[in-house]
């Protein structure tokens, strides 16, 4: 047996570079639970390389109103195994498990991405003899600070394994309103969705998509759901479908309680090389008399009285420095026709676009700094959207790095550019390497699951909260120690298109919730 690294111990994937969760070990005749060396990619190979087991992994360290989670890989002779566990267990804590599905795709040797929930007495299936779970523990907020272990059961058909997960949580609270500001795009499910569905069971699906999202990843903001700029112009051809879409977002606003819908403008921006490609002549005139027309189509939504303040718009993507004009003609035009709105611009704050935006999403490799900071200081949010290093085949520890970079360079949140990119069945294939598939449909039915990748976002975007109440409580309290070490962690990221290769959070994870627990009391 072959020791395990103590950078392996606290995991966010297998076969991937180490994440920050704890692998959990032990043995059995039965089933063992191991880690295993890590590589760049998260590939869950067919066939186990040589196997590590530790006497007792390191607990999962987590405060009040966060969740973090383990990879537990499993051995077995038996077919299947049955898992045995409590969901509720101490003051405030609940344990979640999803098997880890494995996406066999050709030339790839097989990507663990999807997760299937697991509710306690189900089974799950072996794939050449190994099972890989994924254990989550979540903590209230009134959670009671505490030390301890749950068990987790393996019973296959000649005996059984009982695993013990350790956890600690701290008394520390986590505080909502600081995690980032995130915004999903939610797409149309396209004739390739893995079967033809009605259109009454589309808006289930959409439901359930962003139910999920909004109770798991503390997605505050949707877009997309089945708004189509065309058919808000022509209401008399499209009548349904605007129902459709005027009731998600009721869903959304009322039910879910999200806090801002951005609602379809695609007919105003363009990729073209000029806005003469859409008005004739280009003039202000033409263009707020189109965004009047909008505003009329769209008056269920626009003059809701309920959704004041919680609507917005996006009105150009991506535009080229010789748009620039068109641009901010085209924007301060929709300020007057929209007082009301959020504008939102994927683009960088340069000089000639400055307080025509609320918000500048911006993609890392324009990313400067000094144009941000300016934004903000004018009341400006700015956003980031990272789609090259979300891929399937991109370093998984890239996903828990976001939240890190947003509170390193003070930022205001994320844009998922799409959540459900189901061009192609999202089990066997994906053109995209699955930058914009974040969650898998349910074959035959109506239910979504979650990601491991969506899951380490979720993680970088509560660091990201932890870390920005820590360097608030250590400048209240002059605790020079805590600013050092906050700073040194600023240091460590950088912006970039792809930043996998940066280094792992787990070392600067572990400080940070060291210094919490050291600090208890004192702040």
């Amino acid at each position: 047996m072959l020791r395990c690294r103590s950078s392996m111990r606290r995991l966010v994937g297998v076969g991937v570079a180490a994440m920050g969760l704890s692998l959990a070990m032990a043995c059995s005749v039965l089933a063992e639970i191991v880690a295993r060396p890590l590589e760049e990619k998260p590939r869950i190979q067919s066939s186990a390389p040589p196997w590590s087991t530790e006497a007792k992994p390191r607990p999962l360290v987590l405060v009040q109103g966060e969740a973090e989670g383990m990879i537990l890989a499993v051995r077995t002779s038996d077919p299947e195994l049955a898992l045995l566990f409590s969901q509720e267990f101490g003051q405030g804590l609940r344990l979640r498990v999803y098997e880890v599905r494995t996406l066999n795709l050709p030339g790839t040797g097989g990507f663990g991405d999807p997760l299937v929930p697991a509710a306690p007495g189900a089974k799950v299936r072996a794939s050449s003899g190994l099972i890989h779970l994924y254990v989550k523990i979540e903590a209230s907020r009134g959670a009671a600070p505490a030390r301890g272990e749950v068990a987790l059961r393996l019973r296959g058909a000649k005996e059984e394994k009982e695993f013990r997960v350790p956890y600690e949580v701290l008394p520390f609270v986590l505080d909502p309103a600081a995690i980032p500001f995130v915004q999903a795009t939610i797409r149309p499910l396209f004739d390739t969705y893995p079967r033809k569905v009605a259109a009454e069971e589309r808006q289930q699906i959409f439901k359930n998509m962003t139910a999920l999202l909004v109770r798991d990843y503390a997605v505050r903001s949707f877009a997309g759901l089945g708004g189509s700029g065309k058919t808000d112009l022509t209401l008399d051809k499209g009548r349904d479908t605007f129902a459709r879409y005027l009731e998600m977002v009721r869903f959304c606003l009322d039910d879910l309680g999200v806090e801002k819908m951005r609602i379809p403008a695609g007919q105003f921006f363009t990729k073209r090389k000029s806005l003469a490609d859409v008005y004739r002549p280009v003039s202000e005139e033409a263009i707020m008399a189109s965004l009047a027309q909008h505003r009329k189509n769209m008056q269920a939504i626009a003059e809701n009285p309920r959704w004041k303040g919680k609507l917005s718009m996006r009105l150009w993507d991506e535009p080229k420095p010789s748009q620039y004009p068109e641009v901010v003609l085209l924007y301060k035009a929709a300020r007057k026709v929209f007082p009301e709105f959020s504008l939102e611009l994927t683009e960088q704050p340069d000089d000639a676009l400055l307080d025509i935006a609320d918000v500048y999403i911006v993609n890392p490799r324009w990313f400067d700094e000094k144009q941000v900071s300016r934004a903000q200081r004018k009341g400006s949010q700015v956003w980031i959207y990272c789609n090259k290093a979300s891929g399937i085949d991109e370093p998984l520890k890239g996903m828990r790095i976001i939240g890190w970079l947003i509170w390193r360079y003070r930022l205001d949140g994320y844009l998922f550019f799409s959540m459900n990119y189901w061009d192609e069945d999202p089990w066997k294939q994906s053109s995209r390497m699955y930058r914009g598939t974040f969650l898998y449909p349910e074959h035959q039915g109506q239910n979504v699951y979650p990601s491991l990748r969506l899951e380490m976002f979720r993680e970088g975007m509560e660091d990201a909260a932890i870390l920005k109440q820590v360097e608030s409580l250590a400048e209240k309290s002059r605790d020079t120690a805590t600013q050092k070490m906050l700073e040194d962690f600023r240091r460590t990221y950088v912006m970039k298109e792809k930043h996998g290769g940066s280094q792992d959070p787990v070392g600067p994870r572990e400080a940070l919730m060291k210094r919490i627990g050291e600090a208890s009391g004192t702040w």
